[in-house]
């Protein structure tokens, strides 16, 4: 009964291991967003040595060091003046000094809600109905510039004579085409109620 174990046994549990080519907080981001939704994924990461603990072992809130809310990507300057726009309205509503066209508005602090102010912001001040779907496809202020300007309205202040002259035309002609094929329909009813 019993005996001893044969080494040759341990070695076929053993896998060699391969290091890992992803940094410790690429490999904590995949794990986490293989476990949480995306939305309770953090963003920012802060690898200390040890967490500072009161004298109960809990962990000391108070001498946590401040996250450092620089931003991950390198700082592009706005191009135009809607991008300076949107940066402007981003800087407001995230209380941050310095916001890059390529900046992810979830990295550097955006949540739901201010996600719902700044669609109203982009709203009122581009004058363009946007939904929040959009929005959230569209996380840098260079891609909701682009957002913006797909979905601008034409302001017809800005237009020559001559295209407010043609947009009429057009609408004068569909309203002529309905109005036509609507008395043709009426006129083929009427018809086929009284033989």
């Amino acid at each position: 009964i019993g005996g001893g174990i044969d080494p040759n046994w341990n070695k076929q549990w053993m896998a060699t291991v391969q290091p890992s080519k992803l940094s410790v907080v690429d490999t904590l981001k995949q794990h986490l967003s293989e476990k949480l939704p995306a939305y309770m994924v953090p963003t920012r990461y802060q690898i200390l040595e040890q967490l500072p603990l009161t004298a109960n072992g809990k962990v000391n809130r108070h001498a946590l060091p401040q996250p450092d809310l620089s931003s991950a990507t390198h700082y592009v300057a706005p191009t135009n003046p809607t991008e300076e726009t949107i940066v402007q309205l981003w800087q407001t509503l995230l209380a941050a000094e310095k916001i890059g066209i390529h900046d992810n508005f979830f990295e550097v602090g955006g949540n739901s809600l201010i996600a719902m102010q700044l669609l109203s912001q982009l709203q009122n001040t581009f004058g363009v109905e946007l939904t929040i779907a959009q929005l959230f496809g569209s996380l840098t202020p260079a891609k909701q510039a682009q957002l913006v300007k797909a979905n601008d309205n034409i302001n017809i202040d800005q237009l020559s004579d001559e295209a407010v002259d043609d947009m009429l035309q057009q609408l004068v002609g569909q309203s002529n085409q309905f109005t036509d094929g609507l008395i043709e329909e009426m006129s083929n009813s009427s018809q086929e109620v009284n033989p």
